[in-house]
């Protein structure tokens, strides 16, 4: 929520950490439910109404969000596997990849409204126009960059002591690799929220440290129910009170 809530300074709007932690509740309520956790873009509504900014706008917002997840994610997937073991392929090369690609996501802030630039050549003026009106800072770029880090390390975190619950003992490094490729393949869009990709998933990372196929799948199915269930449980709470608040004002 903190991230997703300095993102939207590009367009020099803030709606708060409450409102932000609140519609990050929601979507994740509707993301449980939906192919590919879509439902995840329910934010746009809620941003738009309480910002006063447009659906592309806002849309931007959400995009650059899921941007920063992959770009962190991708660092710590290098940095767990520099330090794990878990490919065969030497340590001096993976820490090579770490290096080369922690050093360009730095310029990557410098670049970015270009790139913005660019694509927004592809899309319709008076849409680009609207797109091209946020501004991302270098101050914005690095607090997103560090949220985003910060938010994979908890899940991470998360993660190890769900596996500890089920006996299972797993260096740090390994599951901050395996996490996050866990993550990025549960967004395939064919399945709703992600069920059975992402147990596939974590068979196959987790048979390469010697963990079981059915101890991989309890610890997916459990971590599934820790990070995303209770979280779309309260945002079932939050979506049924808004409901509730807007038939008692139309009644």
């Amino acid at each position: 929520a903190v991230k997703w809530n300095s993102l939207i300074g590009i367009f020099n709007k803030s709606i708060g950490i409450w409102p932000a932690m609140e519609y990050t509740f929601i979507s994740h309520a509707f993301a449980i439910a939906t192919p590919g956790r879509l439902g995840e873009f329910i934010k746009v509504k809620y941003l738009r109404e309480k910002a006063n900014i447009g659906y592309v706008k806002s849309l931007a917002t959400v995009l650059e969000d899921k941007l920063f997840d992959v770009l962190s994610s991708l660092l710590l997937i290098f940095f767990g596997l520099a330090f794990s073991g878990i490919i065969e392929y030497p340590k001096s090369i993976m820490l090579l990849l770490l290096l080369f690609y922690s050093a360009a996501l730095a310029p990557l802030s410098i670049y970015f409204n270009k790139l913005l630039g660019m694509f927004s050549r592809l899309i319709p003026k008076k849409l680009a126009s609207e797109l091209l009106e946020g501004k991302m800072t270098n101050g914005i770029y690095a607090k997103t960059l560090f949220f985003s880090v910060i938010a994979w390390a908890v899940l991470s975190l998360q993660a190890f002591i769900v596996l500890r619950s089920l006996g299972a003992q797993l260096p740090f490094y390994a599951i901050m690799a395996i996490i996050p490729l866990i993550a990025l393949v549960s967004m395939i869009p064919i399945s709703i929220g992600g069920l059975g990709i992402r147990e596939i998933a974590a068979i196959y990372f987790f048979a390469k440290l010697g963990i079981t196929p059915e101890k991989a799948a309890a610890f997916s199915l459990l971590y599934t129910f820790v990070t995303l269930g209770l979280s779309a449980a309260i945002g079932i709470f939050f979506y049924m009170r808004r409901i509730y608040r807007k038939n008692q004002i139309s009644s």
